[in-house]
């Protein structure tokens, strides 16, 4: 039982894992450079933009021309990260066995160790700040705490969301510039080349 728990814990759903173990992942257009992005802290929304970041519109295509056409929505007007054009939400649906399949290969991908055993490899090279799939979320800025339980007003069973740091939303991380991120950029010394729009009065 302690064993069970524990895998529990750690993936975002026992269930699908056989399957999920079977399903293909993205591959890099480019040569991955061993050195690996920096991990920056939680990066919050706090603007309020007018259009999709070019990062995340790459990442759904991308998953859509490894697993076929999927909805995906990016922005939504003054919501966190979703206000900024930085997150993603590419729509599954975890009561169907192929979709919850689908979902825990992604994510599992996304936070696995690589060779060298540096957590989250995947996610850190495409600039993901973190994961939420299935009641679960994963944080890029603390990978030793692994899946925990996700209890916001949405359980993401419908969708995975994908929030991405300013370099993955930007496109400036390794996996689509062939060299890591040493800098990261930050909300404080990011200036926006898109619209900003004040947020709605209370």
């Amino acid at each position: 039982l302690g064993a069970l728990s524990a895998s529990v814990i750690v993936l975002p759903l026992a269930a699908g894992t056989a399957h999920a173990a079977s399903i293909p992942v993205p591959k890099p257009s480019r040569t991955l450079p061993a050195a690996l992005d920096v991990a920056p802290p939680y990066q919050p929304g706090t603007l309020c933009l007018s259009e999709n970041q070019t990062g995340p519109v790459a990442f759904a295509k991308l998953l859509n021309a490894t697993y076929g056409a999927h909805a995906y929505g990016v922005l939504r007007r003054c919501d966190q990260e979703h206000g900024e054009g930085r997150a993603l939400a590419w729509m599954l649906n975890a009561k169907k066995s192929s979709d919850l399949a689908m979902g825990n290969a992604i994510t599992r991908w996304l936070a696995a160790p690589d060779a060298q055993g540096r957590q989250g490899a995947m996610a850190r090279r495409l600039g993901i700040n973190y994961i939420i799939w299935n009641r679960q979320q994963w944080k890029a800025w603390a990978p030793e705490r692994g899946w925990t339980a996700y209890t916001g007003s949405s359980p993401h069973t419908d969708h995975i969301h994908f929030s991405f740091n300013w370099d993955g939303a930007r496109m400036r991380s390794s996996w689509w510039t062939g060299v890591a991120v040493t800098t990261p950029l930050t909300n404080a010394n990011y200036t926006p080349a898109l619209p900003v729009t004040p947020p709605p009065a209370p």
